[in-house]
């Protein structure tokens, strides 16, 4: 088994408030278990993570009205960053 295919065990340290706010998202997005929920979000959140770096927006869109969602957190795209 080559190092890249081992598993790693980490442990998370939640407050109560955090630990029923991720059983709520396991629930919802019905992941069976934790860590199938926290390994989904880390896929989608690289997935937008690149897609921001793209210069990609997030976008909601509810009938006809649409809203550009602001997170300045995250990277700025490419075409920002080299002006």
């Amino acid at each position: 088994m080559s190092n890249s295919s081992k598993k790693q065990r980490i442990q998370f340290d939640l407050t109560p408030e955090a630990l029923k706010a991720l059983d709520e998202l396991k629930d919802i997005s019905q992941a069976t278990t934790r860590a199938e929920l926290i390994k989904n979000s880390l896929r989608l959140f690289a997935w937008f993570l690149e897609k921001r770096i793209d210069g990609y927006d997030l976008l909601l869109r509810k009938g006809s009205s649409v809203e550009k969602i602001e997170l300045p957190l995250l990277p700025v795209p490419r075409s920002e960053s080299a002006t």
